[in-house]
C-alpha cells in the first residue's frame, strides 16, 4: 500500500503511523541503515552488507534474475532460518511492527512471503523508506494542525536557535530535513516530538 501523494499528508495511514512512532522492521542492510532509518526501526536485514555487494555485482554484470537467484542461494538452510526467527521474535514483542526496505519492495516482498509462510502477515510499505521519507518531507509544505504538539521557532541569526533547538527535544534527535526553499525544518526525536522550524531569512537592515 502506498500513501496517497494527492491527499494531505496528515491523512496518509503511513503518515498516521509514523505519527504514532510504531516501531518497524527495516530489512535493509546495515550499512544502509546506518545512513538513514526511520525512528522506532529495528535493523534485521535480509541481506548483511557483504551478501549485498555480492548480489548488487551480478546484477550489474548478469542482470536481476542471477543477482535473485544468489540471494536465494545466500539466504537458505541456517542462514535463512535465523533472519526469519529473528523477524518473528520481534514481532510477537510488537504485534503492530512493519516491513520496509528501501525502494523497489523487493526484499521487504520476499521477507513478507517467509513471514506469511510461518503465519505472520505484517503491513509492507511497498514503497520502501525512500516513500516513507517523501511523507515526511511532503509534510513541511502542510500547514500544521493547531491541535498537534508543535514548536515554532524564528529569531535572527546568532540569537540561540540551535540551543533551543537541542532544548525542544528531550532525548536523541534522530531525523532532520530542510525545506527546498529553506524557510522551514523539521525534526523527529526519540521522545517522540516532531518539531516544525521557521528559518527565515534576516536582512542586514533588521
Amino acid at each position: 500500500m502506498l500513501p496517497n501523494r494527492s491527499a494531505e499528508p496528515g491523512s496518509s495511514p503511513w503518515a498516521q503511523r509514523l505519527a504514532r512512532n510504531l516501531p518497524s522492521i527495516d530489512v535493509r542492510s546495515p550499512g544502509e541503515f546506518a545512513q538513514g532509518h526511520l525512528p522506532g526501526a529495528i535493523n534485521l536485514p535480509i541481506l548483511d552488507d557483504a551478501e549485498r555487494a555480492r548480489v548488487g555485482t551480478v546484477y550489474r554484470l548478469e542482470g536481476p534474475d542471477a543477482a535473485r537467484a544468489l540471494g536465494f542461494q545466500l539466504v537458505a538452510g541456517e542462514v535463512k532460518e535465523s533472519r526469519i526467527a529473528a523477524w518473528t521474535t520481534f514481532l510477537d514483542a510488537h504485534p503492530e511492527a512493519y516491513l520496509y526496505c528501501w525502494r523497489g519492495g523487493a526484499r521487504s516482498g520476499i521477507a513478507a512471503q517467509w513471514l506469511a509462510a510461518r503465519g505472520y502477515t505484517p503491513p509492507r510499505v511497498e514503497g520502501g523508506y525512500k516513500t516513507l521519507r517523501q511523507l515526511c518531507l511532503d509534510a513541511l509544505d502542510v500547514p500544521p494542525d493547531v491541535t498537534a504538539d508543535w514548536w515554532l521557532l524564528g529569531g535572527r541569526t546568532g540569537s540561540g536557535k540551535t540551543v533551543l533547538a537541542l532544548a525542544g527535544h528531550n532525548h536523541w534527535v534522530w531525523n532532520g530535513d530542510i525545506s527546498a526553499d529553506g524557510t522551514r525544518a523539521v525534526t523527529a526525536g526519540e521522545d517522540g516530538r516532531v518539531i516544525l522550524w521557521r528559518l527565515s531569512p534576516m536582512t542586514a537592515d533588521e
